[in-house]
């Protein structure tokens, strides 16, 4: 009898010299399909000696045992942990609702977008050894960017996102390795926004990424409460620049002097050239550089 919860096998719930019975009721199982696109997360699972007779159609329904506030559904192929409220004999050829998934498994961060039995077949955890096949340390040191801190509590996405919170903080990113290859960071154009409490005196938000709209329901383009697609496409068309601030005022204040301190030798002749006009003239051919064009306002 194996320790070790494996695939489709049952497993100990006491080391001690003299064991509880195994428990027949928590198993590994390969998802076959998913029943519903309601997004009520009714699954069918098949478990290794236990559904070998039964065809997908005749596989009973499996339910989320997950919070629906936290929506991860598996991909068929994929594996699940399988929590039964009935014993093995009770549910063979059983169509009603006695089952409960929490997963999906994902072994490792390699294989996020779609782990197909890979490793997740052989997955294997022993609370007393540390020579378990999924090594959270190894696997850091493969994907630093899994986690830059290993007290934060994250949600990574199916491919290049995640939610990470440390104490006051929280950030989110996409973008963050090299599209398709998750070992290499993505030093080039990452998204991410950043929200951090430092004290009682100081907090701050960041957001960076190639380009960055601030749109607001009231502005003076309007666009849908949720954008399409097609809004999307023409933020470009109708946003507009933001300006750098101290170029700004910089500008305004050389326009002021020239203003106020111009003179007129004689009417309708054009005002000497002071040094101050001579300066404003040689910023109208710079004036476009007072727009930070890749931040967009409506």
């Amino acid at each position: 009898m194996s320790s070790d919860l494996t695939w489709g096998r049952e497993f100990l719930s006491n080391r001690s010299m003299n064991p509880l019975p195994i428990i027949n009721s928590i198993y590994i199982a390969k998802v076959k399909s998913i029943v519903s696109d309601k997004n009520d997360g009714i699954i069918r699972v098949h478990i290794d000696n236990l559904d070998d007779r039964l065809d997908i159609d005749e596989l009973p329904l499996c339910y989320p045992l997950m919070s629906r506030v936290f929506y991860a559904m598996p991909k068929v192929d994929e594996a699940v942990l399988i929590l039964m409220g009935s014993t093995k004999e009770s549910v063979k050829n059983n169509t009603r609702g006695n089952r409960f998934w929490i997963g999906p498994i994902i072994s490792n961060y390699n294989d996020i977008l779609n782990d197909e039995l890979g490793s997740s077949r052989n997955l294997t955890y022993d609370p007393i050894s540390v020579n378990s096949t999924n090594n959270k340390e190894d696997e850091r040191g493969r994907f630093p960017i899994d986690g830059e801190d290993i007290n934060e509590i994250s949600i990574i996405g199916r491919d290049n996102t995640d939610i990470s919170q440390t104490e006051n903080k929280i950030r989110l990113r996409a973008g963050k390795h090299k599209n398709k290859k998750p070992t290499e960071i993505n030093e080039d154009n990452p998204v991410y926004s950043i929200l951090e409490f430092i004290d009682n005196n100081t907090s701050y938000s960041l957001t960076a990424g190639d380009e960055i709209y601030l749109i607001s329901h009231k502005g003076r383009n309007q666009f849908k409460k949720v954008l399409t697609k097609e809004d999307i496409a023409d933020l470009k068309n109708n946003t507009q620049s933001m300006l750098y601030g101290e170029l700004t005022v910089d500008y305004l204040k050389t326009l002021t002097q020239a203003f106020l301190t111009h003179i007129h030798q004689h009417p309708q002749k054009e005002p000497i050239k002071k040094e101050v006009v001579v300066t404003l003239e040689s910023k109208l051919n710079q004036i476009q550089d007072l727009l930070a064009k890749n931040i967009k306002i409506n």
